[in-house]
This record gives C-alpha cells, sequence and structure tokens, in this order.
C-alpha cells in the first residue's frame, strides 16, 4: 500500500508540473501578445531587468532561450526608446554566452548579441567598446577562448573587416602598444 501512495504522490506532483508549465506557457503567450502593442518606455526596461537574470548559466536551457526571445521581442518593439540601456543589455548578453553549454543557447545568444550590436553605428560602436573593455580585463584562457569565440561568431555575421577595423582603431586610438601585442597574439 505505502508503494502506491507514493507512486500516487509523485502523479500528482507530476500532474502539478505539467499544470504550472501549462499556465506558465499560457502566460508567456499572453505577455507576448501584449508586447505587440506600443508600451511604455519604462515597461520594456523593466521587463528588460525582470529577463535578464534567466540568463544566468543555473537556469535551465529553456529559460535561457526564452529570455533571449523576450530580449529580442523587446528590443525590436523599442530599440529607439532603450538605446541608452544597451551597454548594460550587452554586457548581461555577453556574460550569459558560454562556450561549454548548449549549442542552441549560445547561437541565441550570439543572435541576441548580434542584432543589438547591428542596429546602428553607435552601437556598434558601444558593442567594440564593451568587447574591448573585456579584452583588457580577461586574464583565464577560458575568457580568452570566450572573447574569440564572439567575435569569430560576429565576423561571421557582420563582416570581419568592420570589427577588426573598429578595433584596432580603438587600440590605436589609445597607443597601447603592450595591449595592441596582446590583442594581435590574441587572434
Amino acid at each position: 500500500i505505502k508503494n502506491s501512495g507514493e507512486t500516487t504522490d509523485q502523479l500528482r506532483q507530476t500532474k502539478k508540473k505539467q499544470e504550472v508549465k501549462d499556465v506558465s506557457f499560457q502566460v508567456n503567450a499572453l505577455l507576448r501578445e501584449s508586447t505587440k502593442e506600443a508600451i511604455p518606455r519604462e515597461t520594456a526596461i523593466r521587463l528588460l531587468k525582470v529577463t535578464c537574470p534567466f540568463l544566468g548559466a543555473n537556469q535551465p536551457v529553456s529559460k535561457r532561450l526564452a529570455a533571449f526571445e523576450w530580449i529580442i521581442s523587446v528590443f525590436r518593439l523599442k530599440q529607439d526608446q532603450i538605446e541608452d540601456e544597451f551597454p548594460w543589455l550587452m554586457l548581461q548578453v555577453f556574460s550569459a554566452i558560454n562556450l561549454d553549454e548548449n549549442e542552441k543557447v549560445r547561437k541565441s545568444g550570439m543572435n541576441c548579441l548580434t542584432e543589438i550590436a547591428n542596429l546602428n553605428d553607435k552601437t556598434f560602436d558601444t558593442f567594440i567598446e564593451m568587447l574591448y573593455s573585456s579584452l583588457n580585463e580577461i586574464s583565464a584562457r577560458e575568457d580568452r577562448q570566450k572573447v574569440a569565440f564572439v567575435v569569430r561568431k560576429l565576423c561571421e555575421k557582420l563582416g570581419g573587416e568592420k570589427i577588426y577595423l573598429k578595433l584596432g582603431s580603438r587600440l590605436i586610438f589609445h597607443q597601447e602598444t603592450g595591449k595592441t601585442l596582446v590583442f594581435v597574439n590574441f587572434f
């Protein structure tokens, strides 16, 4: 009798989890539908700030993928009104791209980062600045591999010449010869 009671409890828990998942899916669909309409700038920023914690490596893949989708949705809807949030947003997305994880998550993160970086010259310059800062701060081999991976993927999507010219001019502008050598060796 004890075994059948445990089985019944397990079935109830499984059913509850499925119900929560179904409700979550429905709420997500309703929220997506509501954001197709114009939303205030503050709401868009709040959505981004609530969504970004779900990019963390400790989150399930499904939540991370959904978070990237949300970021892209809000970005497309309000890109002209939330441009001042791009440095923070790009850093969040960049930080969420891990080399040792699911290919879908990496691809989704790269698509999100590419879309934001490629909006206009100003956002591209912001991206280059963020990338340059990342180059200055990296010490671990894994971090170097991550930056190199991101740069290679963005070169595929945005054009290598554009990225390397901007990074090179950034290094030359600040005349940081030691960092220039590190940069050349890095790639």
